[in-house]
């Protein structure tokens, strides 16, 4: 089912990208799916620390 690389603008969300991406993701089995999340996870927890990252939620501030 390989097509190769899908070259896309960043900036855009066109309907051949989505498509792709959903191709990408129904050939993968259930497993697969979930160890990407918990990598992905553990990648974002990864690069919270090392920017120090706050786990608190800002305070809401009003605008007058």
């Amino acid at each position: 089912m390989s097509r190769g690389l899908l070259k896309v603008d960043p900036l855009s969300d066109s309907a051949e990208e989505k498509e792709f991406s959903l191709a990408y993701l129904r050939s993968l089995s259930t497993a697969d799916r979930f160890r990407m999340t918990i990598e992905r996870s553990i990648l974002l927890l990864r690069l919270a620390a090392a920017h120090e990252a706050d786990r608190e939620t800002p305070p809401l501030t009003k605008r007058r």
